[in-house]
């Protein structure tokens, strides 16, 4: 195809070579690396520098794209003294097994990681069969230590089939648009986001000590008085506030609607054997919107809006146990550790 400007040909022993590295006194016989016709070096002052075929061809971009992308990589595998790829792997809390928040998707830490192919694969083929697949280039160890090849796929136009992605192998597939594309990959780390991976392990056996989610601390008082914060989960097993008569971890995400994170603390602290009196559980609270008002206010002498520590005193004070028998029923899942 005359509009396609070659920068790469095979030399006489077979070899790729860049139009960069050609000058006029060179006599050596080239072949296009797709077809394998002789093509002819363009050295001229006007067109950059490439090769032509001699004469005419059915060479198309797609296929010498996909066959140069194919004969570097091998190459650099071959004669490079490391084949590197990074890629994202989750280190995962060192807290995983006796933390009551741990959450699989939340608790890690996306990281990206450098791995040398060359320390577990010391053979590259080309259009190999595995499993029923032709990889592009097809990675194994010649020595068996390493029971599971690796496919590396080149995506000019077409990528892999979904089937060829979910069977289970490990799979590069480098996408490739031009031949400043090949040169980049075939010198640079395939790294994942500019190449796709599927198969690979993604879970790092480095284990970190993550501070990746925020619960809320209940906080009891001597008088009362409940206070809330948010502390990051590292602190869960350490106390806030000196004097606090009991604090509490709690995950408020797990909260359903219809209670609120200091109503599962209070019956929590009710269950541990606390004698807890609060407005909060008070059957003759009027809860709405976040106000607290007071029914008794109407008929004796006590606060329309009640402090905290008013129910400790209170004379009217009578804890509502169906709403106490509620809150236990929603609150059973929610995840509820304390802090010595």
């Amino acid at each position: 195809m005359k509009d396609i400007l070659y920068s790469y040909a095979l030399d006489p022993s077979g070899r790729p070579v860049h139009i960069s590295d050609i000058t006029r006194d060179i006599r050596s016989t080239f072949t296009c690396i797709q077809c394998g016709t002789p093509m002819l070096p363009k050295l001229g002052d006007i067109r950059r520098h490439h090769f032509s075929h001699a004469s005419a061809c059915s060479c198309s971009q797609e296929s010498y794209l996909h066959r140069l992308a194919k004969t570097l990589l091998r190459e650099k595998f071959n004669e490079m003294d490391s084949f590197p790829i990074e890629m994202v792997r989750l280190a995962r809390c060192s807290h995983f097994q006796d933390c009551e928040f741990y959450i699989e998707d939340i608790c890690v830490k996306k990281e990206f990681e450098s791995f040398d192919l060359k320390r577990y694969y010391d053979t590259c083929r080309e259009e190999c069969a595995v499993n029923g697949y032709v990889a592009d280039l097809l990675l194994s160890d010649s020595t068996g230590r390493i029971s599971e090849p690796l496919l590396i796929e080149v995506r000019v136009t077409h990528q892999c089939s979904g089937e060829k992605r979910d069977s289970g192998l490990r799979i590069i597939e480098i996408p490739v648009g031009s031949e400043s594309d090949v040169m980049y990959y075939a010198t640079n780390p395939l790294r994942e986001g500019e190449v796709s991976l599927f198969g690979f392990i993604r879970q790092s056996a480095e284990c970190l000590e993550l501070s990746s989610r925020h619960m809320l601390r209940f906080i009891l008082f001597e008088s009362g008085r409940i206070f809330c914060d948010e502390p990051s989960c590292i602190y869960r097993h350490r106390k806030m506030k000196p004097g606090s008569l009991l604090e509490l971890n709690i995950d408020a995400s797990s909260i359903p609607n219809g209670i609120t994170p200091q109503q599962v603390g209070i019956v929590k602290a009710i269950d541990l054997g606390m004698d807890i009196r609060s407005c909060l559980i008070c059957r003759h609270a009027n809860r709405r919107k976040g106000i607290l008002d007071c029914r008794m206010s109407l008929i004796r002498d006590t606060p329309a809006h009640p402090a905290q520590t008013f129910a400790r005193t209170c004379p009217c004070y009578a804890a509502d146990a169906t709403l106490l028998e509620g809150i236990r029923k929603l609150s059973g899942s929610v995840p509820v550790s304390q802090a010595e």
